[in-house]
């Protein structure tokens, strides 16, 4: 698996019923364990996965500097102004 696979979905309410919970940018690796269903909390491993020896454990959450750009494979240009109306 790598950076940005689905790894699950959860329930978040009535307006987005499905939310994927994806890996983050840096993530690659082979599944080692994935966790049963159940009730977590975004603290929660829910993946191991193994690479080179080593495991990581991943949650449903991720945390990103502000200061670092995430990864893109293409920067596309705008077409159009984004007009808010306000």
């Amino acid at each position: 698996m790598t950076g940005g696979d689905k790894i699950g979905k959860v329930f978040e309410n009535d307006l987005f019923p499905n939310h994927y919970i994806m890996l983050p940018p840096n993530a690659h690796g082979r599944v080692k364990e994935i966790m049963p269903a159940g009730n977590y909390n975004v603290a929660r491993p829910v993946i191991v996965l193994e690479f080179e020896d080593r495991e990581k454990e991943y949650t449903m959450s991720q945390f990103w500097p502000v200061r670092k750009s995430r990864p893109v494979a293409e920067k596309l240009p705008g077409q159009i102004p984004l007009l808010t109306g306000q």
